[in-house]
This record gives C-alpha cells, structure tokens and sequence, in this order.
C-alpha cells in the first residue's frame, strides 16, 4: 500500500459493543493486508504499524491502553506473558501465529518514540518515513536520541 494513499479508519463500537474485539479486529485485517503485499513493497509494514499506533494512541487519550491490552491477551487465551508495552500487546494479539519476538519488540519501540516525540501530531507513517525508516528510527530509540525531523 502506498505511503500516500493510506487511510485512516475509525473503531466504531455499537451499544454494548466490545472495543478491545474491534481493536484487534481491526488490526488484524491491517496485518492481512500487510502480509499479501509484503512481497510486493517493502513499506507495506507502514499500513499495519499505522493501525496498530493509532488504536493505541486512542486508547491512551482515553486512558485505557493497559486495561485493553491486557484484556485482549486473556480474552483471547494468548500462552505468552509479557512486560511488554501496549504496541507490542497489540502486535503480538492481532498477529496471529506469526510470532518474532525481536521484530515485535523493535516495533513497540518506535512506536513509543514516535509517541513521545511526534509533538505536532503527525501520522506514524509519516513521522517515520520523514525521520529516515524503521531501522534509523529504531537505532534512534535505542540510543536515546530524538528525532531529526519534526
């Protein structure tokens, strides 16, 4: 999926609906766009990392990231125990049996360096893209710098 022609979705839960189910819903079918164009782009991974930032980001305004997250790996009988943040939750619940540990653990980190830093509120994808990738921005995290461009 190209960069510019991304679209943003929202999560819309009826009465008595179930936003941790609508979440990962949602970020499944990103991760199964994503995996039937990984071979065609290689920034088709943006699409998916998009979706998964933005639930969650909308999860924290709403002050409940770690309660959903958490919910969703015991709805959903998930045998891992993590410490992990919130992105990875959601990474690993809406990746099905695709499990890379390292990759997971690297995406959580540029998402949360991306939502410490992204003061102007621009799209993941974008912020990351501008800032040099996910590997620079993931050296970035890892050694503590913040971004060179804003």
């Amino acid at each position: 999926m190209p960069v510019s022609r991304q679209i943003k979705t929202v999560i819309r839960v009826g009465p008595g609906g179930d936003a941790v189910t609508a979440g990962i819903r949602k970020a499944r079918k990103a991760w199964d766009e994503y995996q039937a164009n990984a071979e065609f782009s290689r920034d088709a991974v943006y699409g998916y990392l998009q979706v998964v930032f933005d639930i969650i980001q909308g999860w924290k305004r709403e002050g409940v990231a770690d309660e959903y997250t958490l919910k969703a790996l015991k709805q959903h009988d998930f045998p891992i125990r993590m410490k992990a943040d919130p992105f990875g939750r959601l990474i690993y619940c809406s990746t099905g049996t695709w499990d890379n540990p390292q990759m997971r653990s690297k995406w959580a980190n540029v998402m949360q360096w991306v939502a410490k830093h992204n003061k102007k509120a621009r799209s993941f994808t974008e912020f990351v893209t501008k800032n040099g990738g996910l590997n620079k921005c993931a050296d970035l995290a890892r050694d503590g710098f913040g971004p060179d461009w804003t």
